[in-house]
């Protein structure tokens, strides 16, 4: 023996037919509506209408205007907020039956052309909105039509000549139009215009993937459903999907009827059975026949809520009632077990890593795989799992049960999975730990073994810096020291020769004007000192092609004080040089006492410089054809040659001077770059 509770729960009601009362009747139930005294009308469509007490048993329909045999179909039936009108949709026209009096009056206006009427709701106003076969969408308003009929109805121009599927009132008095084809159309019933459009085409905040919407519904004070392919939650005020709620992967069936029940459930019957819907959770539980459903192919826009609560949904020759406050599913969810683990697609005994705890992985068996069970085909439950460290929140698996993460960065992470059972409660947690180690270039060591290289690196950089700086500093002391010298030998000089000048105004006049002259000479010396000095300083003449064409310039202006040739003859690779401001500065120095020399002491007619670069020195000649001299003693430790001397041991230069007797001077600056 089998039993399954799940079958308590519903009850299958078969109208028998009313000709030969033996026989289940063969029209599907379409329609369903309450009367004043609790009895339930419900409409079919190829027999008619049916009427049944409160217990489900078929009652006579007592209602003047309807043959208790044969009676037509009616696609759907809504009471009026008068409490007393019920308005028909049948095959074709409408009937409005007056409960109070038992009557009913058939209405087939000429304007809806015979079509069958599928759909019929009263909005706040007390107007009807009719839906037809194909016709689209029409409005009779009550004020208008009240001794005429035909005189307060028309077409609503915004909706398409479609086929309806369902009407709703929402609790704003707005009207939602299901179609085939057209998608959902929200209508202002006090202009009958179109404020929203729901459908393919329209923006991402109302698209839907078709165009044929078989329900709408609304769920709370905020939110309406539209049910195509899944459930799209709309905001009732923006009137925009917030949310998608997709179908499982189970549910191959197609969406016929929704209602939602008190306890926030929404029931979904299908084309494959009944499913019970949690948007909190979102945990669909399935009933077919296996659950005491006899036919569990459900008719479209067939579904009814009762005013104590149970619920009614029409099928082929019969229809479905239950109470959902009595469905309960209490089989606890099961404890999910991790079934697999995989790293890099190489397969791993589970086993042995639980039994383990925690392992570690190499940096480049950074993609693992998980695979878990519930290891039961029995009762209603989800999988939820997440990867602490990477998953902000539970994710919910798909049916391979299985998890993928790829490419994960080092870190310690904590794979967790549960299950939820029917109503949301979640089981034991499954977890399992895992390491995945850092490439040597990201651990601790490396990176302190790179702080430390770093350090030392700016450590040294540092103490360049400062020994850049103190050499810079040793460069302009000296330069200011010689330039003091400098000044200061030219200084005296000047007072001396002042001095000699003034005694002999009077008594030499001769002697006074040499004595003059040679302070002109010396404040010349003086004044070309410090601007060789200022140009030396400025970074923007460290180039041996400025020093150069500043002697040049200094050999032209010699050429036009005295009566001498000079002759340049540079190296290419010497103009590419680049010299710091101290050795720019000697360099320059020598060369201008040489010439100074030569010029005023050798009585020459020819002076050639020669200057070359090689194996990083730089070699300068100064040769004059003068008289010469005697290299005596006396004569190398004179003033011009001393502070020569002086200038090439301060850059670390070699220098010679060569002369002899009517033969000329040759001097030599060997310096190193």
């Amino acid at each position: 023996y089998r039993f399954n509770p799940s079958a308590q729960f519903f009850t299958n009601v078969h109208p028998r037919n009313r000709s030969t009362p033996s026989l289940f009747s063969d029209g599907g139930m379409m329609s369903f509506t309450e009367m004043g005294d609790g009895t339930l009308l419900a409409g079919s469509w190829g027999t008619g209408l049916y009427h049944f007490d409160r217990n489900l048993n078929m009652i006579p329909l007592n209602i003047s205007g309807f043959d208790e045999i044969f009676s037509p179909s009616m696609w759907d039936i809504c009471r009026s907020r008068d409490s007393n009108t019920i308005w028909m949709g049948s095959q074709p026209g409408i009937y409005r039956v007056d409960e109070r009096r038992r009557r009913a009056v058939f209405l087939n206006p000429p304007a809806l052309k015979a079509r069958t009427v599928r759909q019929l709701r009263e909005d706040h106003a007390g107007n009807l909105w009719i839906g037809t076969q194909s016709i689209g969408l029409w409005k009779w308003t009550a004020a208008k039509g009240a001794n005429d009929f035909n005189a307060g109805l028309e077409q609503v121009e915004d909706v398409d000549s479609t086929l309806i599927h369902r009407i709703r009132i929402d609790s704003k008095g707005f009207v939602w139009v299901t179609t085939m084809g057209k998608g959902v159309y929200v209508i202002d019933p006090a202009t009958n215009r179109t404020i929203a459009h729901f459908g393919t085409r329209e923006a991402a905040k109302r698209q839907l993937p078709s165009d044929n919407v078989p329900e709408v519904m609304q769920y709370d004070d905020s939110t309406m459903v539209i049910a195509i392919d899944g459930l799209f939650l709309v905001d009732l005020k923006k009137k925009i999907i917030t949310r998608e709620i997709k179908l499982p992967q189970s549910v191959v069936s197609s969406i016929a009827a929704i209602e939602r029940d008190s306890s926030g459930y929404i029931w979904m019957g299908t084309t494959a059975g009944i499913y019970r819907i949690s948007l909190k959770t979102e945990i669909f539980v399935h009933f077919d026949r296996l659950d005491g459903i006899a036919n569990d192919y459900f008719t479209q826009a067939a579904s009814y809520k009762m005013a104590d609560g149970r619920m009614a949904f029409g099928v082929d020759n019969q229809f479905l009632v239950f109470d959902p406050r009595k469905v309960r599913i209490d089989m606890a969810a099961p404890t999910v077990k991790i079934t697999g683990f995989q790293v890099m697609n190489e397969r791993l005994l589970m086993d042995s890593l639980m039994h383990r705890g925690k392992i570690e992985l190499s940096p480049d068996e950074n993609s693992v795989t998980f695979e878990f069970s519930g290891l039961t085909y029995n009762g209603i439950y989800v999988v939820k799992y997440m990867l602490e460290g990477m998953d902000k929140d539970w994710k919910r698996a798909d049916a391979t049960n299985s998890a993928v993460y790829s490419y994960l960065p080092p870190g310690t992470y904590t794979f967790k999975v549960r299950s939820e059972d029917a109503e949301g409660r979640p089981s034991e947690v499954t977890s399992f730990t895992f390491h995945v180690l850092p490439p040597f270039w990201k651990t601790w060591w490396f990176l302190g073994l790179v702080v430390f290289a770093l350090t030392a690196v700016l450590f040294w950089l540092d103490k360049l810096r400062m020994r850049r700086l103190k050499a810079t500093e040793s460069i302009r002391t000296r330069i200011a020291t010689s330039l003091t010298e400098d000044m200061s030998n030219s200084l005296a000089n000047i007072n001396i020769s002042s001095e000699l000048a003034r005694a002999k105004i009077d008594a030499d006049v001769g002697r006074a004007k040499e004595y003059i002259g040679q302070i002109s000479d010396t404040s010349n010396r003086m004044v070309q000192a410090m601007y060789d000095m200022v140009w030396s300083i400025d970074p923007s003449n460290d180039t041996m092609a400025d020093t150069l064409e500043r002697m040049k310039t200094f050999a032209a202006e010699t050429e036009n004080n005295y009566p001498i040739n000079i002759d340049f003859d540079v190296d290419l690779k010497v103009q590419q040089l680049r010299l710091d401001m101290e050795k720019r500065y000697e360099l320059l120095s020598i060369y201008k006492e040489a010439m100074d020399n030569a010029c005023r002491h050798s009585s020459c007619r020819y002076i050639k410089i020669n200057i070359r670069y090689s194996n990083h020195r730089l070699v300068m000649m100064v040769v004059d054809d003068g008289k010469g001299f005697l290299m005596t003693e006396a004569a190398m430790l004179g003033r011009g040659i001393s502070d020569m001397r002086r200038r090439a041991g301060a850059v670390q230069a070699i220098l010679y001077v060569e002369s002899e007797i009517n033969t000329g001077t040759v001097v030599k600056l060997d310096m190193p770059v």
